[in-house]
């Protein structure tokens, strides 16, 4: 029995509330999970990014492209990606002034939280799982000369460093696990870290003046957003 007020069918969403339906606003192909044939081309998504994570997809636009790439994933010797991830106290930095380094903890679905990922030990069933991680920029050091002219009265506030990370293996939440495990986790983690807060979306606010975004963040300075961006990714063409 359907409980009310519970839908009958999946609703379509609109081309632009959706990565690969704006490229399909822009004349790339046609993308509809439910139709196998379509008078165009079809846009096969090859990676795809948590719903919260910006930065790099990878869509097809031929099958043959789309079968080349999944072998590829598969295989995942030739894949390499690079994130970039906010994060306000990281340990081996802050305390041991070490610039680079390897995570090597284990992880496995949660087994009290449908959607969460944990860590375990592998002989409990967690998963190997490693990650690569180096300084990409010490945002208090860089600021430090914007604050020269502030006054003694004013408050400072760590706005902490960004880490370059290079997934090794690619279990699901690894980068943002990997860095609550070891520091305050990543900035804007609706699960894991030190502060997870409630995700309210990539709301931002249009400053008309200046003309630029400016990101939401809650009253402590915090971002409502979840600062991990798929910076780089290296794939063979599959021509």
């Amino acid at each position: 029995q359907k409980q009310r007020p519970l839908i009958n069918l999946p609703t379509p969403t609109k081309d632009s509330e959706s990565a690969v339906g704006q490229l399909h606003l822009l004349g790339f192909g046609h993308y509809d999970p439910c139709v196998s044939t379509t008078t165009k081309e079809r846009l096969h998504v090859v990676h795809r990014l948590d719903c919260q994570t910006s930065g790099i997809m990878v869509v097809a636009r031929n099958q043959a492209a789309a079968s080349f790439l999944c072998r590829v994933w598969r295989e995942r010797e030739s894949i390499k990606k690079v994130y970039l991830a906010h994060v306000r106290h990281w340990p081996p930095y802050h305390e041991h002034r070490q610039t680079e380094g390897n995570i090597d903890i284990p992880l496995a679905p949660s087994r009290t939280e449908r959607i969460k990922w944990e860590v375990l030990p592998v002989a409990e069933g967690g998963k190997e799982c490693k990650t690569f991680w180096k300084v990409y920029e010490d945002m208090d050091k860089s600021s430090s000369s914007d604050e020269e002219g502030a006054t003694e009265n004013t408050p400072t506030v760590a706005k902490g460093i960004t880490l370059e990370l290079h997934p090794i293996t690619g279990r699901t939440h690894q980068l943002r696990l990997h860095c609550a495990a070891i520091g305050s986790g990543i900035i804007g983690d609706s699960l894991y870290g030190d502060s997870p807060i409630a995700w309210l979306g990539d709301h931002s606010t249009k400053n008309h003046d200046r003309g630029i975004d400016v990101i939401s963040t809650l009253g402590n300075g915090i971002s409502k957003t979840l600062r991990l961006h798929a910076h780089k990714l290296l794939i063979p063409n599959p021509s």
